[in-house]
């Protein structure tokens, strides 16, 4: 007997995430532009052949993408959302912050992430980096020397990791590492028992890189300050059990 071969079922999604799909592709390649009023929900069921209901819960959908806003009123509506890098980074850091408080990522990761993005940001500085950006790093380098609680430490040492991105002048890079950091001095400094001194010393060291324009300094400089910190990690179940 012969036997046919095993076909593949295709999963047929539901009308109203075909619908959001279709108009997240409008919004995303520019047809449909910021600010930019959608048809009303009549308009749009016309449109796709579907239900009002349908058409609420895919703009439903849209609406928690940070994609579409309603605005009440007379003049109101459904509008395609004016999308900002301060709009990316909070949703970012939220579901950020989320995974970290629910132990989905580890502070070894977050730190792991952090060396991907701050030692090719620190030889990108090195280059773009203005005198104005190196006075930034100096404030953040000596409050974080001068503060005397942890919590201050942080703060500053966050706004020193912060600024040396920043003098890469790559908004997407900052934009990236901003949510990181944030979710990082909630969850990471818990975990870390470091020596300031000698942290004090690594953020002047990479700031002397930055001044003398040696890129390959100021990464390696933030590599070896980096790894200092994950070695300073206890290991988690998560990660003893993947160094096995």
């Amino acid at each position: 007997m012969t036997v046919a071969p095993s076909l593949e079922l295709t999963r047929i999604r539901p009308a109203y995430e075909q619908v959001a799909a279709q108009l997240r592709s409008r919004i995303l390649d520019g047809t449909m532009k910021p600010g930019e009023r959608l048809p009303v929900e009549g308009q749009l069921s016309a449109t796709f052949g579907v239900s009002r209901t349908t058409i609420r819960e895919a703009l439903r959908i849209l609406n928690s993408q940070d994609l579409v806003h309603t605005v009440r009123g007379v003049n109101g509506g459904t509008f395609v959302s004016e999308i900002n890098a301060q709009g990316f980074i909070d949703n970012m850091e939220s579901r950020l912050g989320l995974m970290a408080s629910s132990s989905v990522i580890t502070s070894q990761e977050l730190l792991e992430v952090r060396a991907l993005i701050e030692v090719p940001a620190a030889r990108l500085a090195a280059v773009r980096r203005t005198d104005d950006d190196l006075v930034i790093l100096r404030l953040a380098a000596e409050g974080n020397e001068s503060s005397q609680t942890r919590e201050l430490r942080g703060q500053h040492s966050r706004d020193f990791h912060m600024s040396v991105v920043h003098a890469a002048h790559n908004v997407l890079l900052s934009s990236i590492a901003a949510p990181i950091f944030a979710v990082w001095q909630q969850v990471g400094l818990r975990t870390v028992d470091d020596d300031w001194s000698e942290i004090d010393g690594e953020h002047f060291e990479i700031i002397h890189c930055l001044e003398l324009h040696d890129g390959d300094g100021a990464a390696a400089a933030t590599e070896r300050h980096l790894s200092k910190m994950r070695a300073n990690i206890p290991s988690s179940p998560q990660t003893a059990a993947s160094s096995r």
